[in-house]
């Protein structure tokens, strides 16, 4: 992914600074100490097996300048795609959170704004309410919502082990989303802060033992919060 990432990285047309770019000139683009520094090599430990080594500097006008070794060229990336990079090793950790399909799931209840609302899986695109549970439900469409969530993948980790989640918009009366499979395994996600620019949401799973909070996928966040939310006029 980090591969795929950094590959898929593109200079906007305003991103080409300066074609010939001297020592004397990279401390005007922090590039002299850089903040950050990525290196690729053909061998693992070995400094003479370099690819490419990317060096980023200062962030003016939302903008981070950033310079390959073996160039004399300078850069500039948007700050949106620098921010996309990881800066440290944690961030590396695979972003898919777990595999499961829709026909591999028993039941999800949902949680939010101290309302519960459970769904069964009867079969093939059939979902019904569980008794207690009440609303209005669309079966074809939670079927797909499930099939997707089922190959949960982070689209970018924004925190591990995290300890004050409310800092993150976590709180107990968030949605919080729990799939319960045949085999009596349960998957959990939580919801927290929204972030209207990227029309998602920051949210949390635990793995290995550990919170990690990550921002949700924003397709599907849309399907979440059309299929999977218990609205406010339901008891």
């Amino acid at each position: 992914m980090f591969i795929k990432t950094l590959a898929g990285l593109r200079v906007p047309e305003s991103g080409f600074v300066k074609d010939v770019v001297t020592a004397p000139d990279l401390p005007t683009y922090g590039l002299e100490t850089p903040t950050r520094q990525i290196t690729l090599r053909s061998r693992a430990g070995d400094t003479n097996s370099v690819l490419v080594q990317l060096s980023f500097g200062t962030n003016q006008n939302k903008e981070v300048f950033v310079r390959r070794a073996d160039e004399d060229f300078v850069y500039a990336l948007t700050v949106e795609d620098f921010n996309r990079l990881p800066e440290s090793a944690w961030e590396f950790r695979e972003r898919r959170i777990w595999d499961f399909s829709e026909g591999d799931v028993a039941q999800i209840t949902l949680h939010q704004g101290g309302k519960t609302r459970q769904i069964v899986r009867t079969g093939l695109n059939k979902w019904s309410l569980a008794a207690g549970s009440q609303g209005i439900i669309n079966p074809p469409a939670i079927e797909e919502t499930a099939h997707r969530l089922g190959g949960l993948t982070a689209y970018g980790w924004v925190g591990r082990n995290v300890t004050e989640p409310e800092k993150l918009g976590f709180n107990t009366n968030n949605l919080q989303i729990v799939f319960e499979l045949k085999n009596s395994v349960k998957h959990t996600v939580d919801f927290g802060a929204e972030l209207p620019s990227s029309q998602t949401a920051l949210a949390a799973v635990t793995l290995d033992g550990e919170r990690w909070a990550f921002v949700f996928p924003p397709v599907l966040y849309q399907f979440v919060l059309s299929y999977l939310t218990i609205p406010a006029n339901v008891p």
